[in-house]
């Protein structure tokens, strides 16, 4: 990770544990060292926060735990472990790339008019940094869901891939389509049937460990999906999706339509009987 330029003129901020007694004793705490000490850089302002470490009094004598060091639950949750720009920054990327569907110039545009200085390589490196940290509380998130989903019977899983940007990965997200929860998120630079089958198998022991039957699948008609279902849940109901279906099913007389009204324009087919048409 690379280190954040210096800056001139920021506030300093010092944080200290949340609680003045040991845990395991009951001692005081006395200050020891600083944790650790950054330049964090947020959407509200670039501060240098100090993180400081304590340690109980009664280390020497009869504390059971003596190198415990305590130290800011809350200056821990400002930025990740080696970052210098702050968790509100990786979350406001996720956020709009995923709920909002923007692309990742137009979060670095969002970033540069609040003036947080980020590079757009930088916001391309927390979009999967969001994601990591979708799949680490997607364990907790689903238990919330979990008595919904078991009155729908169990859960319907769409699987979506979008790609809003030429030359970049595309994103697939695994869906209840009944409750609406989010299951799995990935980008993938390929999007072939072991790629996709190595992510099923991510959502399938997901399942297995919450005890939620799966119902069905829905997707569009890529060739290698319907083969990575076919694999990882053979004996599943696998459904195209209506719109897709739709779509596809109109493309032949959509692109007719468009080659006779080019015609008609031309006055290639004015004399022509309706029927010829």
């Amino acid at each position: 990770m690379r280190t954040a330029k210096e800056f001139k003129n920021i506030p300093s901020y010092h944080y200290y544990p949340e609680t003045d007694r040991c845990l395991h004793c009951g001692g005081e705490l006395e200050r020891s060292h600083p944790v650790w000490s950054k330049t964090v850089i947020g959407l509200e302002e670039i501060a240098k926060i100090t993180n400081w470490g304590y340690r109980c009094v009664n280390r020497a004598t009869d504390c059971p735990k003596p190198d415990h060091v305590y130290r800011s639950a809350m200056a821990d949750g400002l930025a990740l472990k080696g970052y210098n720009y702050g968790l509100d920054v990786v979350v406001f990327v996720g956020q709009q790339r995923f709920d909002e569907h923007r692309t990742v110039g137009e979060i670095h545009q969002a970033l540069q008019k609040q003036e947080v200085p980020i590079s757009e390589r930088r916001v391309t490196d927390y979009v999967g940094d969001y994601e990591v940290l979708l799949k680490c509380a997607q364990g907790a998130k689903l238990s919330g869901y979990r008595e919904t989903i078991l009155n729908n019977g169990g859960i319907v899983l769409a699987i979506d891939g979008v790609q809003p940007q030429k030359g970049k990965p595309i994103l697939y997200i695994f869906r209840d389509a009944l409750s609406g929860a989010r299951l799995h998120a990935v980008s993938l630079w390929h999007q072939d049937t072991d790629s996709l089958v190595v992510e099923m198998k991510v959502v399938d022991r997901l399942l297995q460990e919450l005890s939620i039957p799966l119902l069905g699948v829905v997707s569009d008609s890529q060739h290698a999906i319907q083969l990575g279902v076919a694999q990882v849940w053979p004996d599943v109901l696998h459904q195209l999706c209506h719109l897709h279906f739709l779509k596809a099913v109109q493309k032949p007389v959509y692109d007719e339509d468009s080659s006779l009204s080019k015609e008609l324009k031309k006055g290639d087919v004015e004399s022509a009987p309706l029927s010829a048409r």
